[in-house]
């Protein structure tokens, strides 16, 4: 059986060799979001080189994100949930029903 970072190997080499291989495109803008830690850490052991070094070849610029508060996002969670049930009929949310 495979570790989980073996699993990964292909889909997250094959995603920067293919960032690293598109042209730099007038006004267009890539967004990628991943856990810094982990993908230096994975570059590393599996190509031999740093991670920062690597990906500076492909990301020019990185920003820094900070958790989300959990409360804030559990607030939100519920008043997106409580805007999609707003128009449901209550028969739908019954939970006395069986299917």
């Amino acid at each position: 059986m495979s570790c989980p970072l073996e699993d990964l190997y292909y889909p997250i080499m094959q995603l920067f060799r293919l960032l690293k291989a598109i042209p730099n495109f007038t006004n267009v803008v890539y967004v990628l979001a991943f856990n810094k830690d982990v993908v230096y850490k994975f570059i590393a052991e599996t190509q031999g080189i740093s991670g920062d070094i690597y990906l500076d070849k492909i990301i020019q610029t990185t920003f820094e994100l900070p958790l989300p508060d959990k409360i804030l996002l559990r607030r939100l969670l519920f008043e997106k949930l409580n805007a999609i049930f707003a128009n449901t009929p209550k028969q739908m949310c019954d939970r006395t029903r069986t299917h």
